[in-house]
């Protein structure tokens, strides 16, 4: 009843998990296990695995560590007391996400320039103290790739691929830019199979421990 269901409400995909395995598995329309499916804002809980895998793997010491540590041009201005934990839980204090129709928008220019993270980093505006206020907005999350490019020195899609996605036994898929070496959205839109989104998941549910191996503090 639940496959049917899925499949009369435009479902791509319907999966199963039970005591550590796929036992059912039915895709709909032209959809298969490797489909890559865009997942949107989906794409921002990728980004607390990747800082979390950046924190067990060293690289980041703690959700309190100033985030200027790392992009230094945040030194002695008003971003200097932005966490790593306020990229993750909205509360930059950055200008929250609207609908702006004018090209030159702030909004439309750290989402669709070419070096959008540059126009974040220098451009962006605050409307908050960092940490004082929640307000939903793409430019948070599209910080964090710059954060771990700068940090790790790996590029975000690397990164994603050989610390998030392989661990888990999970296929990969595509990430969004905006030009050919450019800085990969972080924020939006990242393409993975539908077994793919289910592990990482799976991952907040096991506590971070995946087939015995502890991968997220």
């Amino acid at each position: 009843k639940a496959e049917a269901f899925a499949g009369s409400r435009n479902s791509q995909a319907f999966i199963v998990w039970h005591k550590g395995k796929v036992i059912r598995e039915t895709y709909f329309a032209d959809t298969d296990a490797d489909t890559l499916i865009v997942g949107r804002s989906l794409a921002k809980p990728v980004t607390v695995v990747a800082v979390g895998r950046a924190i067990a793997e060293g690289y980041i010491a703690s959700l309190d560590q100033p985030v200027s540590d790392f992009v230094t041009e945040w030194k002695d201005t008003e971003r200097e007391d932005m966490l790593v934990r306020h990229l993750l839980d909205m509360r930059t204090g950055f200008l929250r996400q609207g609908m702006e129709r004018e090209p030159e928008s702030i909004l439309n220019r750290s989402y669709l320039h070419p070096y959008h993270a540059d126009i974040i980093i220098n451009e962006y505006p605050l409307t908050h103290k960092p940490g004082e206020r929640y307000d939903y907005a793409n430019a948070t999350s599209e910080m964090v790739a710059p954060l771990i490019e700068r940090a790790t020195g790996v590029r975000y899609a690397e990164w994603v691929s050989e610390q998030v996605l392989k661990p888990l036994g999970a296929k990969g898929g595509q990430i969004w830019v905006n030009r050919t070496g450019g800085t990969a959205h972080s924020g939006c839109c990242i393409m993975l199979p539908a077994e793919t989104f289910l592990r990482l998941g799976l991952l907040s549910y096991y506590d971070g421990v995946w087939a015995g191996r502890r991968l997220l503090p």
